[in-house]
Protein backbone atom coordinates (compact mmCIF):
# COMPACT_ATOMS: atom_id res chain seq x y z
CA UNK A 1 0.00 0.00 0.00
CA UNK A 2 2.76 2.42 0.84
CA UNK A 3 4.44 1.75 -2.53
CA UNK A 4 2.38 4.62 -3.94
CA UNK A 5 4.31 7.28 -2.08
CA UNK A 6 7.36 7.23 -4.39
CA UNK A 7 5.04 7.86 -7.37
CA UNK A 8 4.47 11.35 -6.01
CA UNK A 9 1.02 11.07 -4.49
CA UNK A 10 0.49 14.49 -2.97
CA UNK A 11 -2.25 13.88 -0.44
CA UNK A 12 -3.57 10.88 1.40
CA UNK A 13 -5.14 9.98 4.70
CA UNK A 14 -4.99 6.84 6.77
CA UNK A 15 -2.14 4.56 5.62
CA UNK A 16 -1.28 3.77 9.21
CA UNK A 17 -0.61 0.27 10.43
CA UNK A 18 -2.13 -0.48 13.81
CA UNK A 19 -0.93 -3.44 15.84
CA UNK A 20 -2.76 -5.08 18.69
CA UNK A 21 -2.88 -8.44 20.38
CA UNK A 22 -5.31 -9.56 17.68
CA UNK A 23 -2.84 -8.78 14.86
CA UNK A 24 -2.02 -5.98 12.47
CA UNK A 25 -4.60 -3.76 10.82
CA UNK A 26 -4.49 -0.90 8.32
CA UNK A 27 -6.62 2.19 8.85
CA UNK A 28 -8.96 2.95 5.92
CA UNK A 29 -6.85 4.87 3.42
CA UNK A 30 -7.65 7.32 0.61
CA UNK A 31 -5.00 8.26 -1.94
CA UNK A 32 -5.71 11.41 -3.96
CA UNK A 33 -4.00 13.02 -6.97
CA UNK A 34 -3.50 9.52 -8.38
CA UNK A 35 -2.75 9.11 -12.09
CA UNK A 36 -3.78 5.95 -13.92
CA UNK A 37 -0.15 5.02 -14.72
CA UNK A 38 0.97 5.02 -11.06
CA UNK A 39 1.83 1.76 -9.31
CA UNK A 40 -0.86 2.37 -6.68
CA UNK A 41 -3.49 2.52 -9.46
CA UNK A 42 -2.16 -0.36 -11.57
CA UNK A 43 -1.56 -3.08 -8.98
CA UNK A 44 -3.96 -4.82 -6.63
CA UNK A 45 -3.94 -3.51 -3.10
CA UNK A 46 -5.39 -5.59 -0.31
CA UNK A 47 -6.95 -3.62 2.50
CA UNK A 48 -9.38 -0.79 2.98
CA UNK A 49 -7.83 1.39 0.24
CA UNK A 50 -9.33 3.79 -2.31
CA UNK A 51 -7.43 5.57 -5.10
CA UNK A 52 -9.06 8.70 -6.51
CA UNK A 53 -8.28 9.37 -10.18
CA UNK A 54 -9.67 12.64 -11.53
CA UNK A 55 -10.95 12.97 -15.11
CA UNK A 56 -12.04 15.85 -17.35
CA UNK A 57 -14.61 14.16 -19.59
CA UNK A 58 -16.92 11.17 -19.67
CA UNK A 59 -14.82 9.60 -22.44
CA UNK A 60 -11.68 9.95 -20.31
CA UNK A 61 -13.48 8.35 -17.33
CA UNK A 62 -14.46 5.38 -19.51
CA UNK A 63 -10.88 5.07 -20.83
CA UNK A 64 -9.52 5.11 -17.26
CA UNK A 65 -12.14 2.59 -16.16
CA UNK A 66 -11.13 0.20 -18.93
CA UNK A 67 -7.37 0.66 -18.47
CA UNK A 68 -6.85 -2.31 -16.14
CA UNK A 69 -5.75 -5.89 -16.55
CA UNK A 70 -8.12 -6.93 -13.75
CA UNK A 71 -11.61 -5.64 -14.59
CA UNK A 72 -13.39 -7.68 -11.95
CA UNK A 73 -15.73 -5.06 -10.54
CA UNK A 74 -16.52 -1.44 -11.36
CA UNK A 75 -18.85 1.27 -10.13
CA UNK A 76 -20.46 4.27 -11.81
CA UNK A 77 -21.78 7.04 -9.57
CA UNK A 78 -24.13 9.59 -11.19
CA UNK A 79 -27.29 11.48 -10.36
CA UNK A 80 -28.53 10.97 -13.94
CA UNK A 81 -29.40 7.26 -14.00
CA UNK A 82 -29.84 7.07 -17.80
CA UNK A 83 -26.38 8.58 -18.31
CA UNK A 84 -24.93 6.25 -15.65
CA UNK A 85 -26.32 3.23 -17.50
CA UNK A 86 -24.82 4.48 -20.77
CA UNK A 87 -21.39 4.88 -19.16
CA UNK A 88 -21.66 1.53 -17.34
CA UNK A 89 -22.44 -0.24 -20.61
CA UNK A 90 -19.03 0.88 -21.92
CA UNK A 91 -17.00 -0.37 -18.95
CA UNK A 92 -15.32 -3.75 -19.50
CA UNK A 93 -15.65 -5.50 -16.15
CA UNK A 94 -17.13 -8.67 -14.73
CA UNK A 95 -19.71 -6.62 -12.85
CA UNK A 96 -20.61 -2.93 -12.96
CA UNK A 97 -22.76 -1.43 -10.22
CA UNK A 98 -24.51 1.91 -10.50
CA UNK A 99 -24.70 4.14 -7.44
CA UNK A 100 -23.97 1.16 -5.24
CA UNK A 101 -27.07 -0.74 -6.39
CA UNK A 102 -26.46 -4.47 -6.43
CA UNK A 103 -29.71 -5.55 -8.04
CA UNK A 104 -30.30 -3.07 -10.88
CA UNK A 105 -31.93 -5.18 -13.63
CA UNK A 106 -30.71 -2.72 -16.29
CA UNK A 107 -27.01 -2.87 -15.44
CA UNK A 108 -24.69 -4.30 -18.11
Amino acid sequence: MLRGRPDGIVGFCGARIISSEAGYFVKPTVFVNVKSDMTIAREEIFGPVLCVIAYDSEDEAIRIGNDSKYGLDAAVLRTDLQRARRVASQIRAGRVVINGMTDDPHRP
